[in-house]
């Protein structure tokens, strides 16, 4: 991804494999020793030789006895290491202070393997700027349908604080990257099913879970035939929906003549009415035939499932010498 994204959704069934190994083990990985590495400085980026970094216990405390150390070549870094298999499975406090400047904490849990660069910029005493946390997150996200079963087909776009998108693709309803802290919107779109979207907060130095169920989209169907002016059926005819939001939705009339849309209506929640949709019917020209559109079509499910609509294609008026 643009911003620092690493999808590992491209990899097809790799990515089950890859997903299941993170989740399911704190020993998915190989690695003996990890460390987790704080470089403290101001909001200008110089280095604050006088901090004091501290981890701290909230609960339960699973530090094993250890607190940051300050680095001898420079002291404005600190680290702590933990050996492969220990993770941290309630959250622990990261206090951070220097004389001189406004102290800052964050949440955090450290998982086995996973090597963190932390960077924090203090403001001055006095100061109404808030310290700035900048590190890379790591995400496991999960969509399923109301059966509690993986939804394929998914496309997730995660949207920074700028607006910026960026979009994977959730191959067998799954998903693993990584991207900086901070906090964003997860929109989940996927056909025959309501779009979502999803704040999620990635400001603790932790590792987030995300997992969103889907709710199928009401829909309902539009048919009919396609005909010329004698009144002889056309096949092979492109047929396209446009809602009022500029979703696009498309089919081919079969050989004889017939078209089949799926389109989708609104329904007001908790109440047994339902609300129309409108949409703007187009046959793309074919074969000498015209282009036709037919603007504000009004969508409803009827109550046999299906609405019904022929449509007589026109040719061009004849040339006369």
């Amino acid at each position: 991804m643009g911003f620092g994204m690493k999808s590992l959704t491209q990899f097809g069934f790799v990515l089950l494999v890859v997903f299941f190994a993170l989740i399911s083990s704190t020993n998915g990985q190989a690695c003996g020793r990890y460390y987790i590495t704080v470089s403290v400085q101001t909001l200008d980026g110089k280095p604050i030789k006088t901090a004091r970094v501290d981890l701290k216990v909230i609960d339960t405390d699973e530090t094993k006895g250890k607190n940051f150390v300050r680095d001898k070549a420079d002291p404005s870094v600190f680290s702590i290491d933990y050996f492969e298999g220990h993770s941290f499975r309630s959250f622990h406090k990261v206090t951070i202070s220097a004389p001189g400047f406004i102290s800052t904490e964050n949440l955090t849990k450290f998982t086995s393997c996973e090597n963190r660069g932390v960077v924090v910029k203090l403001a001055k005493a006095g100061s109404s700027s808030p310290a700035v946390w900048s590190f890379q997150n790591n995400v496991n996200v999960k969509a399923v349908g109301s059966d509690g079963k993986p939804v394929e087909g998914v496309t997730l776009t995660v949207i920074d604080g700028h607006n910026k998108p960026e979009t994977v693709d959730m191959k067998f309803g799954f998903a693993y990257f990584t991207v900086p802290s901070g906090e964003y919107t997860f929109r989940f779109e996927a056909r025959g099913y309501q779009t979502k979207n999803e704040r999620v907060d990635l400001t603790k130095l932790a590792r987030q879970s995300v997992k969103v169920e889907l709710v199928r989209q009401e829909t309902s169907v539009l048919t009919g035939r396609i005909y010329d002016a004698q009144g002889y059926f056309v096949p092979d005819v492109k047929i396209v929906a446009v809602s009022s939001e500029g979703k696009r939705f498309e089919t081919v009339a079969n050989d004889e003549g017939v078209y089949v849309l799926i389109l989708p209506f609104n329904k007001y929640p908790g109440l047994g009415t339902f609300k129309e949709a409108q949409f703007d019917l187009i046959v793309e020209p074919w074969k000498g035939f015209l282009r036709s559109e037919t603007k504000g079509f009004v969508f409803v499910p009827s109550q046999l499932g299906k609405m019904y609509l022929d449509i007589a294609l026109r040719a061009p008026p004849p040339i006369f010498d």
